[in-house]
This record gives structure tokens, sequence and C-alpha cells, in this order.
């Protein structure tokens, strides 16, 4: 029975958490930090991010696994970069300097 239980509650995390590249998901991470920072980011801002993530190339991709952890983005990111990047439409450029 505990294991019926494990193995279904472990299929709807699966479903749950979608196909999404390292890329798409720092569009998550990002939006989660910005709610942090009291910025409010649209539904539709984080759907045109990953929807534009979806064609990250392999370049891209692995940057992304590379440097995309929430430490990652909150290491490299202020608040007011955040408002600019989501204000600038959730394009994903580099981390900025």
């Amino acid at each position: 029975m505990r294991r019926s239980i494990f193995v279904g509650l472990v299929s709807a995390m699966t479903g749950l958490s979608g196909c999404n590249n390292a890329c798409q998901e720092i569009c998550g991470r990002m939006a989660n930090y910005a709610q942090d920072c009291n910025i409010d980011v649209p539904d539709s801002e984080i759907d045109a991010c990953i929807e534009d993530q979806a064609a990250a190339t392999s370049d891209d991709l692995k940057a992304c696994r590379q440097d995309g952890s929430a430490e990652d983005i909150r290491t490299s990111w202020t608040c007011e970069t955040l408002a600019d990047f989501w204000a600038g439409g959730g394009s994903i450029p580099p981390p900025p300097e």
C-alpha cells in the first residue's frame, strides 16, 4: 500500500513539473525572485518567457544548467536589475555585470 502511494505521488509530481528545459525553468525562478522583491510579474510574461526559451540553443541550455540555480540568480541579479528584466519582456540575457 505504501509503495503504491509513493509511486502515485512521484507520478503526480512528475506530471506537474512538465517538460521544461533548463532555460525555461529559469523563467519560473526569476519570477519567484521577483515576487520576493515585490515585483509583480503577470502570468502572461512568465508564459512568454517560457515560450521564448523553448528554442534555446545547445550553448544556451548548457549555460542555463551551469548558472541557472535560484542561488546563482540571486547572486547575479539585484531587485533593480530584475525589475528591468521583467520590464523588458522577460527575455533571458546574460546576467548583469
